[in-house]
């Protein structure tokens, strides 16, 4: 069973209130007047209605904080939201300190594959476009260990499970590198492009984080062996090179 706890605030929510100031600084033209957010676990494990209850009024203040099952609660009059949550095998910290506080609320362990996620929903109100919550979103996550969705006010909230799928085949694929320095770029910012399958489409697996003339050094070596590298290797070197895997 999944299941999803949202916990918001029932008084004025100072982060929100810095967070409204920041943006605003940083994008004066926005005409965004409101900031509110909500705080969200979403529990991956066999729980009953009663435990998933008692585990969200253990996580809740009850004088300064609410809580949802469920569904998000957004505020009335939200033009957009956004979602930022842990990619999937990034250490989720947060994640694992609720899953200990539901383990304690419970008495049950968690069993292997069970987990907590966490995530937080950001709302915004105003006069404002989709190009401006982008920028918003840029600034708001880090997406070499982040995702992050952009809802527009009535969509519905999925809930999202970061869990990493290991795929059965253990074929390397080759990556062409031999291509424009933009989609070198593309290839380090996002990640290569997987191949579909009978489960998912086709999509970028996450960021490898080299520079272009980390990705040019690449190519040119293997172009020396007259072939190209594969995508293990690749990720390989990218997890030795990269500056965020040097921290």
């Amino acid at each position: 069973m999944t299941a999803r706890i949202a916990v918001s605030s029932t008084i004025e929510d100072a982060r929100a209130k810095k967070l409204l100031q920041t943006l605003k600084g940083l994008f004066p033209e926005a005409r965004l007047t409101n900031v509110a957010t909500a705080a969200v676990y979403t529990i991956d494990a066999a729980l009953t209605a009663e435990q998933i209850r008692g585990s969200a009024e253990r996580l809740t203040n009850p004088i300064t904080e609410q809580f949802f099952i469920g569904d998000v609660l957004a505020p009335d009059g939200y033009a957009y939201a956004i979602e930022i949550g842990y990619l999937p095998g990034v250490k989720d910290n947060l994640g694992a300190t609720v899953q200990e506080t539901i383990e304690d609320t419970t008495g049950r362990k968690f069993r292997d594959g069970e987990a907590v996620y966490s995530s937080r929903f950001i709302f915004f109100t105003g006069d404002i476009s989709k190009s401006e919550v982008k920028g918003f979103a840029r600034e708001l996550h880090n997406p070499l260990i982040e995702r992050s969705k952009i809802f527009k006010a009535g969509e519905k909230f999925p809930i999202v499970i970061p869990k990493v799928e290991l795929h059965e085949s253990t074929k390397a694929d080759e990556v062409d590198l031999n291509v424009s320095d933009a989609e070198l770029i593309q290839i380090s910012k996002e990640g290569i492009l997987g191949p579909a399958s009978a489960k998912a489409s086709a999509g970028r697996r996450g960021p490898l984080a080299l520079t272009l003339q980390e990705m040019k050094t690449i190519r040119d070596y293997f172009k020396k062996l007259k072939r190209n590298p594969t995508d293990v290797e690749l990720e390989s070197l990218a997890g030795t090179w990269s500056e965020h895997c040097k921290h």
